[in-house]
């Protein structure tokens, strides 16, 4: 009976614009490139200011850093994770 009742409120969503693929890989990018900065800045530890926060990470980084490097190091985050990836398991060459 439940189910029969969500299906109408259901059909009505046909109109409600989706995340694309690329939108929903932007956010996971983003959360990924977050997950770094809190690990990055020791946020889990109960001594470290902001402890057990993502508020503020991203600034006291942009600080840290400098604007610029922070906003490159977001836009380019997986593409250097995959790029190593793909290093660590190419055959080793020969030299």
């Amino acid at each position: 009976m439940a189910f029969a009742t969500c299906v109408p409120r259901l059909a009505g969503l046909d109109g409600l614009p989706m995340k694309t693929a690329q939108a929903v890989q932007q956010d996971q990018n983003r959360a990924d490139y977050l997950e770094y900065l809190y690990e990055l800045y020791g946020r889990a530890n109960p001594a470290t200011e902001g402890c057990f926060t993502y508020t503020g990470l991203y600034r006291q980084h942009a600080e840290t850093v400098g604007a610029d490097v922070a906003a490159l190091q977001q836009e380019m985050f997986h593409i250097g994770l995959i790029e190593v990836v793909e290093d660590a398991d190419a055959p080793a060459a020969d030299a």
